[in-house]
C-alpha cells in the first residue's frame, strides 16, 4: 500500500510538472513572459522548481525568458518606450526573475534615458549657438561641436544632421560675402569650413576651385 501510494504521488507530481511546463510554453508563445500576474511563463517555471528544484527544463526555460525579455526591452528602448520598459522591469522583479538580469535591464533603461536627455540638451544648446552666430567657434562652445557630440551619441539623428546642413550653408553664404568684399583669405576659410561639414557639396567644391584659380591669376 505504501509503495502504491508513493507511485501515485510520483505520477501526480510528474503530471503536474508536465502541465506547468506546457502552460509555460504556451505563455511564451503568446508573449506572456512575466505578465499578467495570474498567468505567465516565468511564474509557471518557478512553480516547477518549487516542486523539483533541479528541473533542467524549467531552469532553461527561465534563461530563455530572460533572453526574450532582453530582446523585448531593447526594442522598446529603441522606440523610446521608457514607460513600457519600466513596467516590464517591475513585472520581471515581481515574478522573482534573476536579480542580476533585472538589475541589468534597469541599468539599460537608466543609461538610455540619460542618453536621450543629453541629446535633447545638446540640441537645445546647438540651436542657441546657431542663433548667436557661434557656428564653429569658440572651441567646445559652438554649434558644430554640440552637433557632432549628438552624432556620437546618436549617429542617425536627423535633427542634428539638418542643423549641421544649415550651419554649413550659413558658412557658405558668409564665404561669398567675404569674397565680394575682397576678403579672399577669409572667404576661402569659411568655404573650407562649410566643406569640412558637408564635404560632398559639388557647388561649393566648384566655387573653391574657381576662387583658387582666380587667386593664382590675380583677378
Amino acid at each position: 500500500a505504501a509503495i502504491r501510494q508513493s507511485i501515485r504521488q510520483t505520477n501526480t507530481t510528474h503530471e503536474t510538472i508536465t502541465q506547468f511546463i506546457e502552460q509555460a510554453r504556451l505563455y511564451r508563445e503568446s508573449g506572456a513572459l512575466v505578465s499578467p500576474a495570474e498567468g505567465n511563463a516565468a511564474a509557471r517555471y518557478h512553480q516547477v522548481l518549487s516542486i523539483d528544484p533541479d528541473n533542467i527544463i524549467a531552469r532553461q526555460g527561465l534563461d530563455e525568458v530572460v533572453a526574450e525579455l532582453r530582446a523585448q526591452v531593447a526594442s522598446q528602448l529603441r522606440a523610446g518606450q521608457f514607460n513600457a520598459v519600466a513596467d516590464t522591469i517591475s513585472q520581471a522583479s515581481a515574478v522573482n526573475l534573476d536579480a542580476a538580469a533585472v538589475d541589468d535591464l534597469r541599468r539599460q533603461l537608466i543609461t538610455e534615458q540619460s542618453r536621450i536627455a543629453s541629446i535633447n540638451r545638446l540640441l537645445s544648446e546647438a540651436r542657441v549657438h546657431v542663433a548667436d552666430g557661434f557656428l564653429t567657434l569658440p572651441e567646445s562652445g559652438n554649434a558644430t561641436h554640440k552637433l557632432r557630440e549628438i552624432q556620437r551619441l546618436d549617429p542617425g539623428n536627423a535633427a542634428a544632421a539638418g542643423i549641421l546642413r544649415d550651419v554649413a550653408e550659413r558658412l557658405a553664404v558668409v564665404a561669398r560675402e567675404a569674397w565680394q568684399a575682397g576678403m579672399r583669405r577669409d572667404a576661402l576659410e569659411y568655404l573650407d569650413l562649410a566643406l569640412a561639414i558637408v564635404p560632398g557639396e559639388t557647388e561649393w567644391q566648384t566655387l573653391r576651385e574657381q576662387w583658387t584659380s582666380e587667386g593664382k591669376t590675380g583677378r
